[in-house]
């Protein structure tokens, strides 16, 4: 069964992927339509945020993890302040691992959060710009991301 929907313009999400099963959707730019693929089996939510400090963008985040039931989440652009970094805990599981970059930048620009149930995460390299890890998946096959 296709799945439906509309992408927004703006700050949307730029992949959903559909809880267990093996497709993702995707916001075709062009036509703010989402399509179904079948090339990618693995939940992981990639959103390039622009700012997790509006509270209407924390609920999507939640909104988003409910619908979406990812097991890794990657949050680009949070713009949240280490003393505020709680605004971020309340959307993610509490039980999961994650790594974030406040040492190079006072607004922990990236965060990566995984289920460690799932995913066995190293951090190969932070840089200003980008953090490098190296996720196993637990799973079957043990497969690299």
């Amino acid at each position: 069964m296709p799945a439906q929907g509309v992408c927004k313009p703006g700050p949307a999400l730029g992949v959903f992927i559909l809880p267990n099963a093996n497709s993702y959707l995707e916001c075709e730019a062009n036509q703010g339509q989402l399509r179904e693929s079948s090339s990618y089996p693995m939940p992981i939510l990639i959103w390039n945020v622009r700012g997790l400090n509006k509270k209407e963008r924390r609920r999507d985040l939640k909104s988003h993890m409910a619908k979406l039931s990812p097991n890794m989440v990657v949050l680009v652009e949070t713009k949240i302040r280490p003393h505020k970094e709680y605004r971020i805990w309340k959307c993610i599981p509490r039980y999961w691992d994650f790594v974030n970059k406040y040492e190079f930048s006072n607004l922990g620009r990236i965060w990566i959060c995984w289920c460690p149930k799932i995913w066995s995460c190293h951090v190969i390299n932070k840089a200003m710009q980008q953090i490098t890890v190296k996720a196993t998946n637990k799973g079957e096959g043990g497969s690299n991301v």
